[in-house]
């Protein structure tokens, strides 16, 4: 079940015997550090605990990356998150969207609709994402690093 809460969409879950909260912010992509924080400061969890999927344009469309802590690299999400949270230190889940064609801005680039062959590949790269982040909960994060962050052919 899904409530609104934290400025975000929520839903409770328990992910490998752990408990986990799922939400997605309902804010500005560049404020989404509120609802992060919120949440945070509701559970009182350290930065450390928080897990954050984001698309990632340094990385090709499809591929998956994990990593903990890190600069922003100019994400405005990420940005806020930082901001809100006073740390890097949160698991990233990295869902490659690539970086742009030619001389197509980057935010235009980010906002703009998937390919027709990117919107056939998404539910399975959405799934992907998820199973990686279940991965980190139930085996920890150097196993999922081990098996996300292989080279791709």
């Amino acid at each position: 079940m899904t409530r609104s809460r934290f400025s975000a969409l929520t839903a409770d879950a328990h992910i490998s015997r752990k408990k986990a909260l799922l939400a997605m912010p309902q804010t500005w992509m560049n404020l989404s550090g509120r609802s992060v924080g919120e949440a945070v400061r509701f559970f009182q969890v350290d930065p450390e605990a928080v897990i954050v999927v984001h698309d990632e344009v340094d990385l090709p469309f499809g591929q998956i990356k994990i990593k903990r802590g890190g600069g922003h690299a100019g994400h405005n999400g990420l940005r806020s998150i930082v901001e809100v949270l006073g740390s890097s230190d949160f698991i990233r889940i990295r869902v490659g969207v690539g970086r742009p064609n030619g001389r197509i801005p980057m935010v235009d680039h980010v906002l703009s609709a998937f390919s027709r062959t990117e919107q056939e590949m998404l539910p399975g790269l959405i799934q992907e994402a998820a199973d990686a982040t279940e991965h980190v909960l139930a085996e920890g994060l150097a196993p999922a690093m081990n098996r996300y962050n292989i080279a791709r052919i």
